[in-house]
This record gives C-alpha cells, structure tokens and sequence, in this order.
C-alpha cells in the first residue's frame, strides 16, 4: 500500500472514529451508576444562564463525557491490562496483585495520627465512662499490606513501630489483644480490604482468651452471592469475584438488634441487612448495615449478664455477630459518624464490670483525625 493511500484511510478513518464515538455517546442511554467502581456517574448537567455564565455547564459536562464514555469499562481495563501484561508496570491506581490478592500500596506511617488515636481512645474512656469500674482492651486489625507487601517487593510502612507508638500511649490504662500473629492472608477477601466472617473463628478464640469467655463454634454457614471488593474497580481488571458468606445461630437469630438514626432515634434492624447485597454501594454493608453512629445489639440468653462497649470501624460490623453469644447487650459506637460529646445522649446507665473494647485497623490508625473524638 502506497504512502497516499495509507494517508486517505488515516484521514477518513479518524474523522469516522471521532464522530462514530460521539454519535454512540448521544445515542447510547446514560448509565446512572458503574457496578464495577461502586459509584454514580455524572449526569448531562442542567443548563440555564448560571451554570453557562460562570462556566460550570462546560466543567460538569467534561465530566458527564468522560463518565459516560462508550465502552468506558473495556477501555479502562485495556488500558489496565497494557499497564501490567506488556508494560509489566506493577501497580494500576495504586492497586498491586500479589499471591492471588489485590492490595493498596501504602508506605507512609503517620506516627502523629497513630499517637492521636491512643490519646482519643484514653479521652473516650474518660468522658463516657468515667469513674467506673470497667474492662478496657484494644486490639490492631493489620491491613492486607502486613501480610503482602514486603515480601513481594513493594513498599511499605513499619507496623512495629505502628504498635510501638499505640502501645506507648495505651500502656498500664489497657490490655492489648495482639491478632498480628492469629490472622493471615487468606482470612480476607481477594478484591476487598475487608476480613471474612467465616475466618473468625481464631480472632474470637484471641479475644475470649483474654476477655474471659468461651468460643462458640457451632455456627451454620450460609453463602449469600459473589461481590466485587473495592479494589475491582480501580484495579480495572477482570479479577475473579469473591464469595461471601454469614454466620448464624440460635443468638444471633434470637438477638433484637436496633440502630440510632439521623434523628436521634432508635429503631429495629436486622444483623444481616440482605438488601445491601448487590446494590452499589458495599455488598460488605450486609453486616449491620455498615456504616452507622451507633448500634446495640441484645441477648436475654447471653453467657453472662455483662456489657460489651465496642469501638470499631467497618471491621467491627462482621465480628459483632459473633460476639453475641458472650455479651447481654454489646453497643457499637463509631466514631467516625458520631462526635465523641454526643455518644454520652444516646448510651446511659453503663453497668460496672463491663468491658470495653476498641477494635481498629491499621487503615484507620493510621488516618486517625477521620475520628470525631474531642475532649469536652
């Protein structure tokens, strides 16, 4: 093929892509929300003088194009699989694979927010609990990273010196529960950050050892579907989807859960909250409902009739079911959705003896001022 032919079809093949992708965009129907990121898309932006004038029509609608792009999802995952397959490039978005895992490269210890964490959880036990009589435990759920990272060449931040800096600050004021040895890679999902309930089993026999109650391990297993964790999406890559499953019993089914709302009230919910499942937001919310201010959930046929004040991130929502068998009544406080001088409104009449537990991950030790504890 001569030059001036290779020239003509450029010429008229690249104007027909041009308007051939553009004429798909107006003529495909705009998705509302992409599946694959957990995340809705812009929407063609309204237009009046305003938004024309101060030129927010033509930076929302930039947005709008680049969200509904045709085919964006295959494109995205060409581009992924160039990045790793032929550039041998070893992370896409800041995701890395490693033994079968996806995972967020992380390097930096923020040794300040980690010793801010140890004061905030010294100052919730001081202004909600008081002068009282109380069990106070912490324990550190490592991020997947602990376990991946280093031996695979990629960098990564000194957990040693993370718990180094926490326990300095929590010392002598409460026991520690070490899980870093008790867990393991595969006890979380592959596309996830998160651990999985039906691995707990150790984490609970971790806890019962030091906090003075007997596992229970006659649990009947059922599997709700496959999910896509948070790292499917910006991983862009067609990964296998991971298999989730919940954990029940006779007190766990028996249990009368009840949540606080917006409104300052209390009402009922459900341990497992299956409509969470396969919406577009976290299929992990399944466990509570994920994210909330406060939760309580109640067993009239507990082991014993002692409290249990769980202070926890999203990795408290799977554990919390299967504590219910060693506790009358467990509270649930995040305090990342509720400010530390407004938890005393809604959790009164704390009994002596009752044992308080602050379970987090590294992931939000290590990010602590999204925290809303305040010494007032």
């Amino acid at each position: 093929m001569s030059n001036k032919i290779k020239n003509i079809v450029l010429t008229v093949l690249f104007p027909l892509m041009i308007f051939g992708f553009l004429a798909l965009h107006f003529l495909m129907p705009d998705d509302a929300v992409s599946q694959s990121e957990r995340r809705p898309l812009e929407q063609f932006p309204e237009v009046n003088v305003e938004t024309l004038s101060s030129g927010k029509f033509m930076t929302d609608f930039e947005d709008y194009l680049l969200d509904q792009f045709p085919f964006r999802d295959v494109f995205r995952t060409g581009k992924a699989t160039i990045m790793f397959n032929v550039l041998q490039q070893k992370d896409n978005n800041d995701i890395y694979f490693a033994d079968g895992h996806a995972s967020e490269l992380d390097d930096k210890l923020n040794e300040n927010l980690v010793a801010q964490a140890g004061e905030k959880f010294m100052i919730l036990a001081k202004r909600l609990f008081g002068t009282r009589k109380m069990n106070y435990y912490y324990s550190v759920i490592p991020d997947k990273n602990y376990f991946l990272a280093e031996e695979n060449g990629y960098p990564v931040y000194d957990y040693d010196k993370l718990n180094q800096i926490l326990d300095a600050k929590l010392e002598g004021s409460m026991t520690k529960i070490d899980l870093f040895d008790v867990l393991t890679i595969d006890d979380y999902y592959k596309t996830d950050t998160h651990w999985k309930q039906e691995n707990l089993g150790k984490v609970i026999a971790a806890l019962g050892e030091v906090m003075g109650f007997t596992p229970v391990t006659d649990y009947e297993k059922t599997s709700v579907g496959y999910f896509y964790g948070v790292y499917y999406g910006r991983a862009a890559l067609p990964l296998p989807p991971d298999p989730l499953s919940v954990l029940k019993n006779q007190a766990i089914d028996n249990a009368k859960v009840q949540m606080l709302t917006p409104e300052g009230k209390f009402e009922d919910a459900e341990m497992y909250d299956y409509d969470k499942f396969g919406t577009q937001g976290d299929p992990y919310d399944i466990y509570l409902s994920g994210a909330q201010m406060i939760i309580t959930i109640e067993n009239e046929n507990a082991q014993t009739d002692k409290e249990l004040y769980l202070f926890r991130d999203s990795f408290g929502s799977s554990i919390a079911p299967l504590l219910t068998d060693y506790y009358s009544k467990i509270t649930m406080i995040d305090v990342r959705y509720v400010a530390s001088p407004l938890v005393k409104n809604f959790v009164k009449k704390i009994p002596q003896n009752s044992d308080v537990l602050f379970l987090y991950s590294t992931l939000v030790l290590n990010n602590s001022v999204i925290l809303n504890v305040f010494d007032q």
